[in-house]
């Protein structure tokens, strides 16, 4: 064995080297803030993240711009507050790109999916809110980032 090892010392380092990380990504490790993050703490990044900011403006068909008639939230407490039991993590809701695969979990491209249901919040001709419920689907890697593949 001490020989296999003297013989192949670079084969044997880039192994250790390469392993090390991948089975972390692999077992859910966010390498990037160094520790495991709770389903919660994903959630949140991903309403902090993705649900939250907004353009005030938009353009409309004929590409004119005007004001965005979404309200949306200030903070995630405030999300969460009006959105009870919004937010949970169900990878069987990836039908389409199915379960993360070996591969992306080792990379940690693709690892888990984050279900938000919730209400936007319109603002009609009138002035008045008018709530629209909406769900969409994150797919997420162990820090909670957006998946990149």
């Amino acid at each position: 064995m001490l020989n296999f090892i003297k013989k192949n010392f670079l084969l044997v380092l880039i192994l250790l080297l390469g392993g090390i990380p991948a089975s972390l990504n692999y077992s859910g490790f966010c390498i990037a803030e160094g520790r495991y993050l709770s389903d919660e703490e994903k959630i949140e990044k991903v309403i902090n993240s993705n649900l939250i900011p907004y353009s005030e403006y938009i353009f409309d068909v004929n590409n004119l711009k005007k004001s965005n008639p979404i309200e949306r939230y200030k903070n995630v407490q405030e999300f969460l507050e009006k959105n009870p039991n919004c937010c949970f993590m169900d990878i069987k809701q990836a039908a389409d790109a199915g379960p993360p695969s070996f591969w992306s979990r080792i990379f940690n491209t693709y690892t888990n999916v984050i279900v938000a249901n919730y209400h936007e919040w319109f603002i009609d001709k009138n002035s008045n809110p008018n709530p629209k419920p909406k769900q969409r689907l994150f797919f997420i890697d162990n820090c909670g980032n957006r998946a990149s593949w």
